[in-house]
């Protein structure tokens, strides 16, 4: 059985996408195509192809969104939260939610590495020097009973 690239496929469909929405696109002005004189200032079908010219654009910059975050190692679902409207604000909302999502991923393993600390560990030890005969050896003592 042939795998395939997940990556690869979803990059080709995406391109064939686009070409497809251009070539509309373009038969759309085509047969839209009116003089500017010429056409009313508050023609219907006008302000219909420019809402489907405005969708489109949406739809090509969602497209573009999740290649973007695929490309950058984030979840394909953080499209949904970002502004598509514009490149330029695309572009600036992608950068701050990396920078966000990369930092909360990081605090989050800094909290799960530093866990808790062990009882007992870091107790200061008597100095040997200053301590008298018997209790030295009782220390001993117990240490060796502890370690047997």
């Amino acid at each position: 059985m042939e795998e395939r690239n997940p990556i690869t496929l979803d990059g080709a469909l995406a391109e064939e996408i686009d070409r497809r929405i251009r070539e509309a696109l373009e038969r759309l002005r085509a047969e839209q195509a009116v003089p500017a004189a010429a056409a009313p200032a508050e023609d219907p079908r006008a302000a219909a192809v420019d809402e489907r010219e405005r969708r489109v654009a949406e739809r090509e910059l969602r497209a573009s969104a999740l290649e973007q975050l695929t490309a950058r190692g984030l979840p394909r679902e953080l499209a949904d939260v970002l502004p598509c409207g514009d490149a330029a604000q695309l572009s600036r909302a992608l950068d701050a939610l990396e920078q966000a999502f990369r930092s909360a991923v990081q605090a989050a393993v800094d909290e799960r590495l530093r866990g808790r600390t062990p009882t007992g560990a870091g107790a200061a030890k008597p100095d040997p020097d200053a301590l008298s005969d018997a209790e030295y050896y009782r220390l001993n003592a117990a240490s060796a009973a502890r370690g047997a």
